[in-house]
C-alpha cells in the first residue's frame, strides 16, 4: 500500500483547502455552506484502493458526507455516503477505482452551528497490487432471438403466450417493491440493505417467461467490503431472478425457485441456481455464450436487461435459460431489444448436492406465486423498468 502523491487541491470555498494535506490536526478546511466539498488531484489517474478521513471535531457535531471519485474532475462516481456521528476519523474507505480525483462533500450537519463543513485530514492510498482496470470490451452483435412480437412495454417476447396463463407487468396490482435490511445464515450477525420487487400470482405451470431492466448507479459500501474481505464473494453479488417459488420464509415448503444470477461485475460465477427450502441453496456455473461484462456502478450509469425462460420439456426435465440485453434502454426511453441467450441448461436432477438435497429433484410444477428481482448491496436509487412474468408455451 502507497500514499497518492498529491499535486492539486481545491474546494467550494476556494481557501483553506490545503489544510487537509498539511499532516497538522489542529487546522482544518472549513466551509459554512451546505453541500460544500473538498477535493484533491493527482498527476495521472490512479488505482485507488482505498481513502482516509478526519474531520473536523466540534463537540457533538456529526456531519452528513459522501465520498465520490473522478477521472476528469467533472463527472464524479459516488462511492459511499454516510455520518460521522460515531467516529469523527474514517479509515479504510474501500474505492477499487482508478481515478485522477477525489471529492469528499459534507451536505449538512446537525448543529446550529454556522460551521457547516469542517476537514482535518484526507488521504488517498493505491493498492500496488491491484490490477488496472480492464479495457472495456465492444458489445458483441446481438444474437437474433425468436418470436419477434412485443409485450406492452416493448420488450421483445422470448416465447408465445400461453392461452390463459398469467401475465403480470410492473406496478399492476400483482406488482410489490421493498428496501430494507436483510441478512445471510451463512455470515451471521450481518444486515445489508435489500432491493427486492416482483409478482405475486402463481401460473399454472412453470413454463414462465421474466424480464426486467436494471440500472444499479450504486454498490454500498458493505459490497466492496464482502468482496474484500473474501467471506461472502458468492453472496449478494448480483442481480437474482427467481420463478415459480413461494414467499421466503422458515416454512419446510418455502423458496422452491429457480434462480438466473447475473454478477454485478460481470463473469459466470454460480449463475444458476435452485432454492428450496430458504435458505438453503444449490449453486452452480453453467458455460456461457458470451462474457457478461461489469453491468452496475458503471462510467455511463446505463440501464441493462435481464431475463429467464423456465420450460418444461419433457415429464422429468426442465430447462432454464438466461438473456441479457446489453443495448438497455434508448434515449427515447425503449428498451433496445439487443437480446442475446447468455446460457441454457436442462435440469434432470443435476443441479443440486448434499448441502441442499432438497433442491435435487426437478421443479416440475409451480411451488408457489413468487416471482422476484433481488439485489443485495445496493442503493435505493437503484432503477427497475419494464418488469413481466409471463406463462408461455415452451419450445422443443
Amino acid at each position: 500500500m502507497t500514499n497518492i502523491s498529491i499535486v492539486g487541491i481545491n474546494s467550494s470555498s476556494g481557501q483553506h483547502h490545503s489544510n487537509i494535506t498539511n499532516s497538522d490536526l489542529t487546522t482544518a478546511w472549513v466551509d459554512n455552506r451546505r453541500d460544500a466539498w473538498v477535493q484533491m488531484a493527482f498527476a495521472a489517474v490512479e488505482q485507488v484502493s482505498d481513502i482516509n478521513i478526519i474531520f473536523g471535531d466540534f463537540g457533538t457535531v456529526s456531519y452528513l458526507y459522501s465520498v465520490g471519485v473522478s477521472n476528469d474532475g467533472v463527472n464524479f462516481t459516488h462511492i459511499i455516503s454516510g455520518s460521522s456521528k460515531t467516529n469523527k476519523k474514517i479509515t479504510n474507505v474501500y474505492v477499487g477505482k482508478p481515478a485522477q480525483y477525489v471529492r469528499v462533500t459534507i451536505h449538512e450537519n446537525d448543529s446550529a452551528s454556522q460551521t457547516k463543513a469542517a476537514v482535518v485530514f484526507l488521504e488517498a492510498i493505491r493498492d500496488d497490487n491491484t490490477p488496472p482496470a480492464p479495457t472495456p470490451q465492444p458489445t458483441p452483435t446481438p444474437t437474433p432471438v425468436p418470436s419477434g412480437d412485443t409485450d406492452k412495454f416493448g420488450v421483445l417476447n422470448f416465447r408465445k403466450k400461453s392461452f390463459g396463463g398469467i401475465e403480470c407487468y410492473q406496478n399492476d396490482p400483482t406488482w410489490f417493491d421493498h428496501y430494507e435490511k436483510h441478512g445471510y445464515k451463512s455470515i451471521p450477525g450481518l444486515k445489508v440493505y435489500r432491493k427486492e420487487c416482483g409478482f405475486i400470482k402463481k401460473p399454472k405451470t412453470v413454463n414462465v417467461e421474466v424480464k426486467c431492466y436494471v440500472r444499479v448507479s450504486h454498490l454500498l459500501q458493505s459490497f466492496w467490503k464482502l468482496q474484500k474481505s473474501g467471506k461472502g464473494k458468492d453472496i449478494g453479488d448480483g442481480l437474482s431472478i427467481k420463478s415459480i417459488g413461494n414467499p421466503h420464509n422458515d416454512k419446510p415448503d418455502s423458496a422452491g425457485c429457480y434462480i438466473s444470477h447475473f454478477p454485478y461485475l460481470g463473469g459466470n460465477k454460480k449463475n444458476c441456481q435452485k432454492e428450496k427450502p430458504h435458505p438453503d441453496y444449490a449453486k452452480i456455473t453453467v458455460p456461457t455464450e458470451f462474457d457478461l461484462q461489469r453491468w452496475a456502478e458503471t462510467a455511463g450509469d446505463t440501464f441493462c436487461g435481464f431475463g429467464q425462460i423456465v420450460e418444461l420439456i419433457s415429464n422429468s426435465t426442465v430447462r432454464i435459460t438466461a438473456m441479457v440485453d446489453t443495448g438497455g434502454i434508448t434515449a427515447e426511453g425503449k428498451p433496445a431489444n439487443q437480446w442475446r441467450k447468455w446460457y441454457s441448461i436442462v435440469d434432470n436432477k443435476q443441479i443440486g448436492n448434499a448441502e441442499a438435497p432438497q433442491c435435487i429433484p426437478v421443479f416440475t410444477q409451480p411451488n408457489g406465486p413468487l416471482t422476484q428481482f433481488r439485489m443485495d448491496n445496493v442503493a435505493k436509487t437503484t432503477e427497475i423498468m419494464f418488469a413481466s412474468v409471463r406463462e408461455v408455451i415452451p419450445e422443443p
